[in-house]
C-alpha cells in the first residue's frame, strides 16, 4: 500500500535512479497477486470525514506521490495483479503499461466518498473520457482486455512474459535518443 512512509524512500529511490547514467529506463512493478492496491481508503475517509468543512481535504496524500511522468528517463508499468486507486494512479503516471492477463484495475475511491486524485485529472487523457467516467463513478472492477480495449494499457501478457516483455519494450532503442522523446 501507498503511505506517508513510502513517500521519502520513494523519491530518494527516484533522485537515484535519475542521477545514474547507466540506468537507462524504470520498470515499476509489484510483488506476490498485486501492483499495487494504492492507499488504505479506510484511512483516508476516516480523514476526509474528520477534516473541518473548508478545509484541503486529502492534502495529507501529496507527500506520497513519486511522479514518474516528470523525470527525464522512461517507466514502464508492469502490472502483474490488482492495480488499484493510488495503485493505478501510479501506473497511469508510467510513459508504457503492461500488464499480465492476471491483473484488474478499479478505482475504488467513490465507494469511500472520495475522489480519486491523480486519475480524475489524467485518466480521461489516456481513456476515452465516458470510459474514464464509467470508472471513477461505479468503481467497477476492469479486466485486461477491457483496459486493452480503452487504451488504458498498450499490452497484455502471461504472468510468466510480463517482465522481459517490458525489457524488451526499451532495450532496443537508442539511449541517446529515448531522454529526448520524454521531455517533449
Amino acid at each position: 500500500k501507498l503511505g506517508l512512509t513510502v513517500a521519502p524512500a520513494g523519491r530518494e529511490a527516484l533522485a537515484d535512479f535519475t542521477a545514474d547514467r547507466e540506468m537507462r529506463v524504470g520498470i515499476v512493478t509489484g510483488t506476490g497477486r498485486a501492483f499495487s492496491a494504492g492507499a488504505d481508503l479506510k484511512e483516508m475517509s476516516a480523514n476526509f470525514q474528520a477534516a473541518e468543512p473548508g478545509s484541503q481535504r486529502g492534502r495529507h496524500l501529496e507527500p506520497t506521490t513519486v511522479q514518474f511522468s516528470r523525470n527525464p528517463k522512461p517507466f514502464i508499468a508492469a502490472i502483474n495483479g490488482l492495480c488499484l486507486a493510488g495503485g493505478l494512479e501510479r501506473a497511469l503516471d508510467c510513459d508504457i503499461r503492461i500488464c499480465s492477463n492476471e491483473a484488474y484495475f478499479g478505482l475504488f475511491e467513490v465507494k469511500r466518498g472520495i475522489l480519486p486524485g491523480y486519475a480524475i485529472h489524467h485518466l480521461a487523457r489516456l481513456i476515452p473520457f465516458g470510459e474514464a467516467m464509467y470508472m471513477m463513478l461505479t468503481a467497477d472492477r476492469v479486466s485486461p482486455e477491457q483496459a486493452l480495449r480503452w487504451g488504458m494499457v498498450h499490452e497484455v501478457t502471461e504472468p510468466a512474459d510480463l517482465m522481459p516483455r517490458a525489457i524488451a519494450n526499451i532495450c532496443c532503442s537508442p539511449p541517446e535518443r529515448v531522454p529526448a522523446i520524454c521531455q517533449t
